[in-house]
């Protein structure tokens, strides 16, 4: 079991389910081996407490969707390549400094909407020393 995650179980069904919904409902859910790295802009970091650990997650606006997009929890980053990889196994390449998207701002309220949750973006840029340039 991945601490906050899901196990391979849980991951092998949803893959099964996001190819059902994909069918059935003409939307288009990507999964990681459909598209591995994401590109966002106006990008932010929220905070979220599933329990007492809070994870960190991107959100933005994602331009390979044309759409606003939430990430799972951030698992490592690399502030010289502005690169991070999600738990899902995604790779977010950052693009500029950090912004509001309202499309993304919608996605992450409603999927955060079960939890506490804060922006986290101030902090994650100070332990990662980003540029907010």
């Amino acid at each position: 079991m991945i601490k906050h995650g899901l196990d391979r179980a849980s991951v092998d069904f949803l893959a099964k389910l996001s190819k059902r919904l994909k069918a059935e409902s003409g939307f288009h859910f990507d999964t990681v081996a459909d598209v591995p790295e994401r590109l966002l802009s106006r990008w932010r970091v929220e905070k979220v407490w599933a329990d007492e650990d809070a994870t960190f997650h991107f959100y933005g606006y994602d331009h390979g969707g044309s759409c606003g997009r939430v990430s799972t929890a951030i698992l490592s980053f690399d502030p010289s390549t502005i690169t991070g990889k999600t738990e899902s196994g995604r790779i977010y390449h950052l693009i500029g400094k950090p912004g509001f998207c309202d499309d993304a701002d919608y996605v992450m309220t409603n999927w955060f909407s079960r939890f506490r949750h804060e922006d986290g973006t101030d902090e994650f840029i100070r332990k990662y020393m980003v540029q907010k340039t």
